[in-house]
């Protein structure tokens, strides 16, 4: 079987929030202001954010408005940053993660300098970006030297051993990363005994688990999820992501042992923690366990369904992280090479700062000159063919074969699972949903679809994966962003509408979702697309008065 990445996104979580949680010592609690604010994170981390990451987003932000003391924003801004993690925003989780770290350098917070750049490790791990990666996690081992305290030093190389471990396993180097999950565990087992201890080490027993079970080592795979399981410290109606991580390897060792019916119900309990919590990289762990499990079971209808979704929020994942890979990490880079060289001689300093600002330069160039012409493209199809939805290659003629009890014909593919004639007619019906727009409509899901069309989600499923090219939600998505760029492009009072009025025009529930979908097939921002189509409709004003 093999490594899941998405299995490998929650160090980030305890990295900074565990250590959030515990305190230097007993003076950190010696007045009610910060006790108030600990109860308030730990609330808003454990509990809030495994239920609503909206709620949790707001939460967070009111509880950066009323901190007091550098450590509190720091901590505050975290906080943000990681409910912005979760539902893959990482070029908002990396501003945030930037806001704290300056505060962090100038009040000489070397703890949470550590702490900060163990975050931006794992966040640079789980795009593939594994060097600078390793190099930030060098650099909060670095700050971590100025530190005395011995329990917080213990936190910090348990995490870090664990972020190795992290970097082992997406090597496929299992063995060395078992090795690196044990010796965090002998750090971990030193600190005091409380839920962010708990939690490290249940975060710790189910990578052990993992690692047993891609190992091979199926019994010794259950003794850690099961001790993972017994550790987790979140209660049952606020439980986190990591159970849902040790529910998922549970029902996967049940596959392999062949209990079923076990198996079903692990993988259940995590499908409700995944779209509870809506944490992508676990929904695309669950989707794919389902899809597995499914599959052995031989229910074709089931294994569709799940395997459709895992491929949809794996590929909407993987966007994000390109997105933000082209587009921030050159920012972020260029900051953080200003920091870490304000103690060089002013000659070196200006001349990083020159070749730094000429490549960012260039990058943005190079990336104006990306989105120019993608733009351009866009609205030459748009004028060219003026449909909603993208084209389709006719399909081929299929040799059919007709059997003597005069039934329908069926197709002799071994993929087809359609008749030619339900074919025909799914795609006429789908022509006439485009043509009404019927797509804009709010809560638009396979199921609802198969009913107005009066077939049924695998039938459907497969029409759409077949003859359209792609899966039901990025179909859904195209032809709403499709619809509302012909609205724009056609229509000048769209340029002055907000986002938010352009979501809800075209049938996206939030401001923040719409943004993403658009980005992920325009190539560039709502805000940008308008701004080249109002420079397009300026110019052409302009040629007409010349004229």
């Amino acid at each position: 079987m093999k490594t899941r990445h998405s299995l490998l996104v929650l160090f980030c979580c305890l990295l900074f929030a565990p250590l959030s949680f515990a305190q230097s010592g007993p003076e950190a609690h010696s007045n009610d202001g910060q006790s108030n604010f600990d109860r308030a994170f730990y609330d808003i981390y454990m509990h809030v954010a495994s239920t609503d990451v909206n709620v949790a987003l707001r939460a967070a932000d009111s509880l950066y408005r009323v901190s007091t003391t550098d450590i509190q924003q720091v901590r505050a801004l975290m906080l943000i940053g990681e409910m912005h993690r979760r539902v893959a925003n990482r070029d908002s989780s990396i501003y945030y993660a930037e806001r704290a770290i300056r505060i962090a350098n100038n009040a000489k917070l070397y703890e949470w300098q550590a702490r900060i750049y163990g975050a931006l490790s794992t966040q640079l791990r789980e795009m593939g970006l594994l060097n600078k990666g390793a190099h930030y996690l060098a650099l909060g081992l670095k700050a971590i030297e100025h530190i005395d305290n011995e329990h917080v030093v213990w936190q910090y190389k348990g995490l870090s051993l664990q972020e190795s471990g992290h970097y082992a396993l997406e090597k496929q180097d299992f063995s060395g990363a078992l090795a690196d999950f044990q010796q965090a565990e002998v750090f971990l087992k030193k600190l005091s005994e409380s839920p962010s201890t708990l939690f490290m080490l249940a975060q710790n027993h189910e990578r052990l688990g993992l690692c047993y079970l891609e190992l091979g080592r199926l019994d010794s795979s259950r003794i850690h999820y099961e001790r993972a399981l017994e550790l987790e410290p979140s209660p049952g109606t606020a439980e986190s992501p990591v159970k849902g991580l040790i529910y998922t390897g549970l029902g996967l060792l049940d596959i392999k042992d062949n209990q079923d019916s076990n198996a079903y119900a692990y993988l259940q309990k995590a499908l409700h923690i995944a779209e509870t919590t809506e944490f992508p990289s676990l929904k695309i762990d669950v989707y794919e366990a389902l899809a597995a499990y499914y599959r052995k079971a031989g229910d074709l209808e089931a294994y569709t369904k799940y395997n459709d979704l895992f491929l949809a929020t794996q590929n909407q994942y993987n966007q994000r992280n390109k997105g933000y890979v082209d587009e921030v990490f050159t920012g972020v880079e260029a900051n953080f090479a200003k920091v870490s060289a304000s103690n060089r001689l002013l000659l070196v300093f200006s001349a990083c700062c020159l070749v730094v600002c000429g490549l960012g330069f260039l990058f943005f160039l190079r990336r104006q000159r990306k989105q120019r012409r993608r733009f351009k493209e866009i609205i030459a199809n748009l004028r060219n063919s003026r449909v909603y939805t993208t084209s389709v290659d006719p399909v081929e003629n299929i040799d059919l074969v007709v059997d003597d009890g005069g039934e329908e014909p069926v197709a002799d593919h071994p993929r087809e699972v359609v008749s030619e004639s339900t074919r025909i007619e799914l795609m006429d019906k789908l022509t006439q949903f485009e043509a009404s727009h019927g797509f804009i409509e709010k809560g638009i899901s396979i199921a609802v679809l198969a009913g107005k069309l009066n077939t049924n989600t695998k039938y459907l499923s497969h029409v759409i994966n077949q003859y359209k090219g792609k899966d039901f939600n990025t179909y859904i998505n195209e032809l709403r962003i499709n619809y509302i760029i012909s609205k724009m492009e056609s229509d000048a009072r769209y340029l002055n509408y907000k986002i938010s009025y352009l979501a809800e025009e075209s049938g996206f529930s939030s401001h923040s979702q719409f943004a993403t979908v658009f980005r992920g097939i325009a190539g560039m921002s709502p805000s940008t697309f308008i701004a080249y189509l109002r420079k397009e409709e300026k110019d052409v004003d302009e040629r007409s008065l010349v004229s």
